[in-house]
């Protein structure tokens, strides 16, 4: 196969894992005029206070057992250990998210009163406990339904999880529309529609994949595939922590509308993560099937500079975009979290780059440098949360967040090339993001204090200046070629 059509492929999976995911994403923005006219930019700031508890539990019970699982079911020829990798994997998940969703609900009215030692002391108006309990349902489910997720994007069957997230997408608004619009539950009512939706899901999901399991549970396959993923672990963890750091700090040092702002501008900012996210999903599989090439280092670079290019234009628009969807969708009190978003589309564009940096990690099976990179990142996140949260709120934990993915970046990158040198333009790379996040800065200057119009028309003209950049800049004349050829094979008469 030559790079052209695998780009093809990657491009074909990647849409269709983007769609799946984009959907979601996109329903629960278009949501945000219902709900934010039933919920205050403090009730979001619980909601994403109970969320980020529930994912910390969410890590420790995957213990990054699918990343072995990957790593594995590629690694074997053979359908029956292909069968054998599944089957071990889901038997050791299923007995760690009983443990975990079993020890939440037993023990939410202690992590309640964890959360609750804030400066501003115990939140008032809302059960925590009962948020929890709920939560940790969902917990159970959703650890089972993301790794029968895994198995679908293993076995490259992306209309097979476009149908898991349909009817995910579905049974969720449905529920939500039911309890939280219709019944008033208040917030216990989206836990309530989150706890159904994840039951659902993962029966759907488990029929689907109902053939890829065997009777067989094999101890060695366990072992192995825990030498791989566990070293990896710690990196895990604090990249949970790099990503949540920012949280923590606003419950602690700021208030709950400091924390729903801050919420609403990662969900405007998801735009951009599902994009990313799609692409991750189609190409970590990919990489991984394509390591044994001779060309694969190449193929790596190549697919490093397209995303940049792509996903410089992306950051740029949704960035841009921010405030006029805001404005759109939702009341004044949360216009002000556009600040925010460009913080987090920049740090969003270098998870999705980070991770095809650390391929030659995954290639080299050096996981142990992960845990390496990450810990640098969560230092560089820790102490400035430390020191921007107190004074900017909920904007100095986003420009936190976006100093640990650069810290990241180099790190991923420096560590990856000592074991699997591959050809990045990395530096080309950060420039071309320099002047995005420029030009995207500037846009939200000039449109602080204007109308909708007003800022639409300054939009686009920003919008121009940053596609024109990239695409004399931003773009070889190899990527050139490579686009107009997909191009042409897609469209007739394209030139």
């Amino acid at each position: 196969m030559n790079l052209l059509t695998d780009i093809r492929g990657l491009i074909k999976d990647a849409s269709l894992y983007g769609l799946s995911s984009g959907l979601a994403r996109v329903v629960s923005i278009f949501m945000a005029p219902i709900i934010t006219r039933i919920f205050s930019p403090a009730d979001y700031g619980v909601i994403a206070l109970i969320q980020l508890t529930v994912s910390f539990f969410a890590i420790i019970a995957g213990m990054n057992l699918m990343s072995g699982m990957s790593y594995y079911f590629y690694k074997y020829d053979a359908n029956e250990d292909k069968k054998t990798v599944v089957t071990t994997s889901f038997v050791v998940l299923l007995l760690f998210a009983c443990l975990m969703a079993g020890g939440l609900y037993l023990y939410a009215p202690l992590v309640a009163n964890i959360l609750e030692a804030r400066s501003e002391g115990e939140i008032t108006g809302h059960d925590l406990d009962q948020y929890l309990q709920i939560a940790s349902i969902t917990l159970f489910f959703t650890l089972l339904s993301t790794g029968i997720q895994s198995v679908v994007r293993l076995l490259r069957q992306p209309i097979n999880f476009l149908k898991i997230q349909l009817i995910d997408i579905f049974f969720q608004v449905t529920m939500v529309l039911v309890l939280v619009v219709w019944l008033r539950y208040g917030v216990s009512g989206i836990f309530t529609a989150n706890a159904i939706t994840a039951f659902i899901s993962f029966c759907v999901g488990l029929f689907i994949i109902r053939k890829n399991f065997s009777y067989k549970f094999s101890l060695p396959f366990l072992g192995l595939m825990f030498a791989y993923a566990l070293p990896q672990m710690p990196g895990v963890l604090v990249n949970w922590g790099q990503s949540q750091i920012g949280r923590l700090a606003l419950n602690y040092y700021s208030n709950m509308t400091e924390m729903g702002l801050y919420a609403i501008a990662f969900t405007v900012a998801s735009i951009f993560a599902l994009m990313t996210m799609a692409f991750r999903m189609a190409c970590d599989p990919y990489a991984l099937s394509i390591m044994k090439r001779d060309n694969a280092k190449e193929t790596y670079a190549q697919i490093y500079a397209l995303y940049t290019a792509l996903f410089c234009f992306l950051l740029g628009g949704v960035a841009i975009f921010s405030k006029p969807i805001l404005m759109i969708l939702t009341p004044p009190n949360y216009h002000e979290a556009y600040v925010m978003v460009l913080y987090f589309v920049t740090a969003g564009f270098y998870m999705g780059a980070n991770n095809i940096l650390a391929t030659g990690i995954w290639v080299s099976k050096k996981t142990s440098l992960t845990s390496y990179a990450q810990i640098f990142s969560c230092v560089a996140v820790v102490i400035s949360s430390l020191i921007l949260v107190p004074l900017y709120g909920g904007v100095g934990a986003a420009l936190s967040y976006l100093c640990g993915t650069i810290a990241q970046s180099f790190a991923y990158y420096f560590m990856a090339q000592r074991v699997y040198h591959i050809p990045y333009q990395f530096y080309k790379t950060h420039l071309m993001v320099a002047v995005v996040f420029l030009i995207s800065y500037m846009n939200n200057v000039l449109i602080k204090d204007s109308t909708l119009f007003e800022s639409l028309q300054i939009v686009f003209i920003s919008g121009w200046v940053i596609t024109l950049f990239l695409w004399f800049y931003g773009l070889s004349k190899n990527n050139k070629v490579m686009i107009k050829g997909y191009l042409s094979s897609k469209y007739a008469g394209f030139k």
